[in-house]
Order: C-alpha cells, then sequence, then structure tokens
C-alpha cells in the first residue's frame, strides 16, 4: 500500500534518501502501523514518543493500523512562546 508522509522541523533529517519532494510516498506492507513506520523511518525511540501523529488530519497513535492512501503527518513536539 502506499501512503503519504510530512515530516516537520528537526525529524526532517529522517528523510530517506531517496525521496524527491514533501510529502514523499511510502511503500508499506498491509498492516503496517505507525510506530512501524516511525521505526522504518529511523526515527528514535525518544523523539517519536513525544512527536504529534497525525493520519489523514486527525490524532493518530502509534499502534494505530495505516491504510492505502493514508497521509501522516509527524511533528516534534511544540513549547515556548508566551499566553
Amino acid at each position: 500500500m502506499k501512503v503519504a508522509v510530512r515530516l516537520y522541523a528537526q525529524l526532517m533529517d529522517y528523510l530517506p534518501h531517496d525521496t524527491m519532494g514533501h510529502p514523499f510516498e511510502l511503500t508499506l506492507e498491509e498492516g503496517t502501523t505507525i510506530g512501524d513506520l516511525l521505526a522504518r523511518l529511523g526515527i528514535p525511540q525518544e523523539a517519536a514518543s513525544s512527536s504529534i501523529l497525525l493520519v489523514n488530519g486527525e490524532h493518530g497513535r502509534p499502534s494505530q493500523g495505516l491504510k492505502e492512501g493514508d497521509g501522516i503527518s509527524i511533528l516534534p513536539p511544540i513549547c515556548g512562546g508566551k499566553l
């Protein structure tokens, strides 16, 4: 199955070397979870566990299964600023 992936900020360091453009497309096996995707991209567990995960614009979780055509966005935690 094919999915579209977007990485943001310092997580862009984990873009696969052969990707062209952003978002990039990945072909994954059926049954792949977001956690599997994070591991495939080489994102360390510490960074992965604090990242914001979105699937098709809605909050996701590492155990969530992916399906054909999903759009996955992975953002590092956001902090700082004033209220």
